[in-house]
């Protein structure tokens, strides 16, 4: 009787423990995701917000043809340039470091999900979860860094057409003029471009992009190799 009481006590307390974990990982998840989620809305707000200053900043330079173009131009495009490499400048302070281990967490745990999906049965509602997750996680990574990739050529576009300015240099009699055109020249028209960058790890750029590629090609080579086995030795 007694022995029955207590059993009876410690299935309810199992009972119990088991729905209390399951209700700790889905708010765990839930958290996670609500993190996630608003870290990508801010970041995409903000990526949005620096290509609307780059689209100004071009269009303001090509509304000129060379011939037109004054020095008091050159100083409005200047002030457009400075607010563009400030924000760009908060913008690597508030989420270079922040993409760099995201990417460092997105890239691994995106793979073996993929290799969840590809070699292991399922249940429906779990697939339909897993590849929600993973189409958005590479779009975040790949389709994102592809944009974020053109801001330097966005950056830098202007400077072809202020080196023919600089070449025919009409209106850029005062030698203060040329000295600012040429130094603005020699500064961005260099392969160190301004752009993205992960804190103080490294620049955003193609070539970047293509090595993220060929990395997530090993996560996803690494992690079929440890599901096989693992299949073998059970």
């Amino acid at each position: 009787m007694r022995n029955g009481y207590f059993r009876e006590l410690w299935g309810i307390a199992a009972y119990t423990c088991s729905h209390i974990t399951g209700l700790f990982h889905l708010l765990s998840a839930a958290i996670i995701f609500h993190i996630f989620t608003t870290f990508t809305t801010l970041f995409m707000l903000c990526m949005t917000m620096l290509f609307i200053k780059l689209k100004q900043m071009n269009r303001f330079i090509n509304v000129f043809r060379p011939i037109d173009f004054w020095p008091v131009h050159f100083h409005f495009f200047q002030c457009h340039n400075v607010e563009v490499l400030y924000y760009l400048q908060d913008f690597n302070r508030l989420y270079g470091m922040a993409l760099f281990y995201s990417n460092l967490v997105i890239l691994p745990s995106n793979a073996i999900m993929v290799m969840l999906l590809v070699l292991v049965p399922l249940r429906r509602s779990l697939v339909f979860i897993l590849s929600v997750i993973v189409a958005f996680e590479i779009i975040f990574v790949f389709m994102m860094h592809l944009r974020m990739a053109y801001v330097a050529v966005q950056l830098h576009r202007p400077t072809k057409k202020l080196m023919h300015i600089f070449v025919y240099q009409k209106h850029f009699k005062n030698f203060a003029d040329q000295l600012k055109l040429s130094e603005y020249i020699e500064r961005f028209h260099s392969l160190n471009s301004y752009t993205v960058c992960y804190g103080k790890i490294g620049k955003l750029s193609f070539g970047s992009f293509f090595k993220h590629i060929f990395i997530y090609l090993k996560f996803l080579i690494f992690s079929y190799i440890c599901l096989q086995n693992n299949e073998q030795i059970d």
